[in-house]
């Protein structure tokens, strides 16, 4: 789905939903502004906005400290917290993306915010490339597809804030630098299998069990509540897609690495309020609104501007 509204400080501006994420497209010219325009939502419903730079010079920072970026620089905030920026003839694309969706403990993401990452770090140029390049092209993708790309992104987007923090891209060894992230992609990787451990992580990562720990402390992650939280969730939104309405629950919780079914609705009762079952229920109207949803791409507006 892509608007557009009208905006004093922009010449051309787009708002794109890839399902859960929403991109901001614009090019702005003389905008000077103490927040950003997404930072009208409470802390309750804040996001976190990784903004690329697609050319020009832009400003960006918070509490009086502002630092310059360049084209392929991204930088990570918080959409809740003011900040000051200056995008004069720049153009850049915003993603938000919710808290929950990360997969990652608020309180490890937070103390990162706000964070510049410069475009000569390994991670973040692919991350910058793949990121300019989708918002150039989200004009052009149905809404299927576009609902496609959301996982990919916030994969990425994932694996970037667990870099280590720096905006020195030739700091220490890369590899080092890149583990924390390496380790929570595997893991994102494997929720499904059952074997999944710390064990496995070490040796598929050549380190000790006791690194692992090590590393998983310093991203503020606790392995055995991390992964049921994240199998949990998966469960979740399976039990609501209507593409597994005729997988019954027991197979559900089994594919994300519960073998117990009486544990699962346990654990997933006190996660959720309510039963597998209830859960399903409940998401039983979002489902056949969706299976009836068309599928085909919406008309352009031909405004120019820019949306919260």
């Amino acid at each position: 789905m892509i608007s557009t509204a009208h905006a004093p400080d922009a010449r051309a501006a787009s708002v794109t939903h890839l399902g859960s994420v929403v991109l901001h497209s614009y090019d702005g010219s003389g905008a000077d502004r103490q927040r950003d325009d997404d930072a009208m939502l409470d802390e309750s419903d804040a996001r976190l906005v990784v903004s690329v730079v697609a050319s020009g010079a832009a400003a960006s920072g918070r509490d009086g400290t502002i630092a310059r970026l360049e084209p392929g620089d991204v930088v990570m905030h918080n959409s809740a917290k003011p900040r000051q920026q200056d995008l004069d003839g720049v153009a850049a694309h915003s993603f938000a993306v919710r808290y929950a969706d990360l997969g990652l403990p608020r309180s490890t993401v937070e103390p990162r915010l706000p964070q510049r990452i410069r475009a000569d770090h390994p991670l973040a140029a692919v991350v910058s490339a793949y990121l300019a390049r989708l918002a150039q092209v989200a004009a052009e993708l149905t809404a299927l597809e576009l609902r496609g790309l959301e996982g990919p992104t916030i994969e990425l987007i994932r694996a970037l804030m667990t870099t280590e923090p720096g905006d020195d891209a030739h700091e220490g060894d890369p590899l080092a630098r890149t583990l924390g992230a390496r380790i929570m992609e595997y893991i994102q990787q494997h929720l499904a299998d059952h074997g999944l451990s710390v064990a496995t992580i070490a040796r598929a990562h050549g380190i000790s069990e006791r690194y692992v720990y090590v590393i998983l402390e310093r991203l503020g992650v606790s392995f055995g509540e991390w992964v049921r939280e994240q199998r949990l969730s998966a469960c979740a939104r399976a039990l609501a897609q209507p593409s597994s309405s005729h997988v019954t629950v027991s197979a559900i919780a089994y594919r994300w690495g519960f073998a117990d079914h009486a544990h699962f609705t346990r654990v997933f009762r006190r996660a959720y309020g309510m039963s597998p079952t209830e859960w399903r229920r409940l998401h039983a109207p979002l489902q056949e609104q969706l299976s009836h949803a068309p599928l085909s791409r919406p008309p352009l507006p031909g405004g120019v501007g820019d949306a919260t």
